[in-house]
């Protein structure tokens, strides 16, 4: 008589979920350090907090493959929140370039100085004048948001302990 063979299971649901939204950070912090690099983006003090920002994002990716622990866990948390702030000032400072652009646009050269603050503002955060793209920072906020859901269908050592 033959003897049965044990099969591993598949994976439940949160697990492969979670491993689903660690990979989808994981690409947008490695494709966003790419974009980085491509763009030179290091001339100034300021372009530099784009690179610090990667850090705590990569350290809240470690801890949660790594040491998927209860205080590790919590210890990515505060970092993505981290992250969120850094992605937060990104998009202002990408506003107030264009802010600071739209008097040389061609298009808006003779009349920005009579545009009202509000359709100056819209202009600017709308993409609409200047060099920067407004919404290029919040990709740090997708990425948070990917390690902290993963982070919530943490495996099982992490509930515990």
């Amino acid at each position: 008589m033959r003897q049965p063979t044990t099969t591993r299971a598949a994976p439940t649901a949160p697990a492969s979920l979670r491993g689903w939204l660690l990979v989808l950070g994981g690409a947008g912090l490695v494709g966003t350090a790419a974009e980085l690099a491509s763009l030179r983006h290091w001339t100034s003090t300021t372009q530099l907090y784009a690179w610090v920002a990667l850090v705590p994002l990569v350290a809240a990716l470690g801890a949660l493959l790594l040491r998927p622990r209860a205080a590790s866990t919590r210890a990515a948390r505060v970092l993505l929140a981290v992250v969120v702030g850094f992605a937060i000032y990104g998009v202002l400072t990408h506003v107030q370039a264009n802010l600071d652009a739209g008097v040389l646009d061609f298009r808006y050269a003779e009349r920005w100085s009579t545009m009202s603050t509000g359709q100056r503002w819209w202009a600017a955060a709308s993409g609409e004048v200047g060099p920067s793209p407004v919404l290029a920072p919040a990709i740090y906020v997708q990425a948070a948001a990917c390690f902290w859901l993963a982070s919530m269908t943490s495996p099982p050592a992490a509930r515990g302990r």
